[in-house]
C-alpha cells in the first residue's frame, strides 16, 4: 500500500488544530484531568463534531489525493462506529476494508473482466442505445454500463435486479441528473435481450422475473 505522509503539511495541520481549539468540547477536554475514557470520547467528538462538520474538508483531502474525497463521507462514520465500539482495555483496531475476503476478489474480478470485455460490451451498448452515438455518451456512463453488463452476463450468482439497482444508485452519485434513467434502460434491455436471468444460478436466480 502507498504510504501516507503529512510531511510538508504543517501549516494545514496547525490551521486545523487552531480551529479545533475554538470548539468548546475540546477546550473542556484540555482543561480537565483525562483518562482513557475521556481520550476515547474526545477522539470521537473530533470526528463527529469537528471533521464531519467541516464543509471544506473535501477540498483539503482532494489536494492530497484526487480520490480521497469520494471515500471521506464513508470513512468518517465508519471511524465513529469503530471508536464507539472500541473497548479501551483492549488494543484498538480499525475495521477491515472489506466485510468478507470474497468482496475483494469480486471487485478485482469485475475490474479485470470489464476491461477484457470492453469491445464486446461496447457493441452491446451501441446496438441497445441506437439513438446515441457511443462517443457522445458520458464517459462515466460508458464505464458504469460496461461494468453493469459484465456483472449481468458473467456473474451468475448476482440477481439481475440487484445489478440494475446497484448501477442506478452509483450513477446517481457519480454521474449526471438523467444518467440513472438512461443506465437503467440500457441494462434492462441488455438483460432481456440476452436472457440474463437464465444465466443465473443459486442466489443469482432470486427475484429474476424480467418481462
Amino acid at each position: 500500500n502507498e504510504k501516507i505522509s503529512w510531511a510538508g503539511q504543517e501549516d494545514l495541520l496547525l490551521k486545523l488544530y487552531y480551529e479545533l481549539l475554538e470548539r468548546p468540547f475540546f477546550r473542556q477536554y484540555l482543561s480537565e484531568e483525562t483518562d482513557a475514557a475521556k481520550d476515547k470520547q474526545v477522539v470521537y467528538n473530533i470526528i463527529a463534531k469537528f471533521l464531519s462538520k467541516k464543509e471544506d474538508l473535501e477540498e483539503i483531502f482532494e489536494e492530497q489525493n484526487l480520490y480521497w474525497n469520494d471515500d471521506l463521507w464513508t470513512v468518517l462514520p465508519m471511524l465513529q462506529q469503530a471508536i464507539k465500539k472500541a473497548n479501551i482495555a483492549e488494543e484498538f483496531a480499525l475495521p477491515e476494508l472489506y466485510k468478507k475476503p470474497e468482496d475483494a476478489n469480486f471487485a478485482k474480478e469485475l475490474f479485470l473482466k470489464t476491461i477484457r470485455l470492453e469491445e464486446e460490451n461496447k457493441e452491446l451498448i451501441e446496438t441497445t442505445a441506437s439513438n446515441w452515438e457511443y462517443e457522445r455518451i458520458a464517459l462515466i456512463d460508458r464505464i458504469l454500463l460496461g461494468m453493469g453488463i459484465t456483472e449481468l452476463l458473467h456473474f451468475e450468482t448476482i440477481p439481475v435486479k440487484v445489478t440494475l439497482n446497484e448501477y442506478v444508485e452509483i450513477s446517481k452519485y457519480y454521474s449526471t441528473k438523467n444518467s440513472s434513467t438512461f443506465i437503467n434502460g440500457i441494462l434492462d434491455k441488455v438483460a432481456k435481450q440476452k436472457d440474463a436471468a437464465l444465466l443465473k444460478k443459486g442466489a443469482g436466480r432470486i427475484g429474476n422475473n424480467l418481462k
